[in-house]
């Protein structure tokens, strides 16, 4: 039986008004996915396609397209987080208070969210780290806390925009592995955008292939390799190649 989605985007557009001129500028032209509880899923495409709309288009923080976003019965934006491509903290506030915003802006008990920061805290490596200043961190450091904001009101859904594009490739090597590990402890979904096609290999179950501007979907790739993936063999370079000719033809 087919899964039920999550979230449900159907024929999907969007245009901007031109800055110095009369005219509209096409972003997304007629998308149509489906987003399945608990999966994977990577938007992959070249860098300016319109990727990033998209999720925030999904994620409700983009509005005046056409077409429906639709939520499964019982999902609300409350459900929902969102990790930036550029850690977005506030840098006068501690780690834990970065962490506990949303906690904090629900209104929330002081004793719940020491403990919802406390285990999101331990999840992402910062426990020693919850006194500490942004300016104090590693780039690795403040998307550490970036993540543990999203995933500290306990969400059915993270989107990620290009989370680990700003870090070293070890740095981001490892917060792959932290976060694949995470989402299989937790059962999320995670929709995350990205323009490195290794990168959706070693994470996606399906990736979803986007146009150049105006996005739309080339196609969807269900990822074949198991889990947990193996990047350095025949299999991942193949399917690499393959994926790469997709979105570069």
């Amino acid at each position: 039986m087919k899964p039920t989605p999550l979230i449900r985007i159907e024929h999907c557009n969007l245009t901007f008004p031109l800055q110095f001129k009369s005219g509209k500028l096409p972003v997304l032209k007629n998308i149509t996915i489906d987003i399945i509880d608990g999966e994977f899923l990577v938007l992959l495409g070249p860098s300016g396609s319109g990727k990033s709309t998209f999720l925030r288009v999904m994620s409700g923080l983009e509005t005046g397209h056409t077409g429906t976003v639709a939520l499964a019965p019982g999902l609300s934006k409350r459900d929902m987080s969102f990790v930036f491509q550029q850690f977005a903290l506030f840098p006068w506030l501690t780690v834990y208070e970065n962490i506990a915003l949303g906690l904090t802006a629900r209104g929330e008990s002081p004793e719940m969210i020491r403990k919802k920061v406390a285990r999101a805290a331990a999840d992402l490596g910062l426990k020693a780290f919850v006194s500490s200043y942004p300016r104090e961190l590693s780039g690795g450091m403040k998307q550490r806390v970036g993540i543990a904001r999203a995933l500290v009101t306990e969400p059915k859904i993270i989107f990620m925009d290009e989370p680990f594009s700003g870090l070293d490739s070890f740095t981001a090597a490892t917060l792959r592995h932290d976060l694949l590990r995470i989402w299989k402890e937790k059962g999320m979904t995670i929709v995350l955008v990205t323009h490195l096609v290794a990168e959706a290999l070693e994470l996606a179950d399906r990736i979803a292939v986007v146009t150049p501007r105006p996005a739309s979907i080339e196609t969807v790739v269900t990822n074949p390799l198991p889990r947990p993936r193996q990047t350095r063999t025949e299999e991942f370079f193949k399917l690499e190649d393959k994926i790469t000719k997709i979105v570069q033809p």
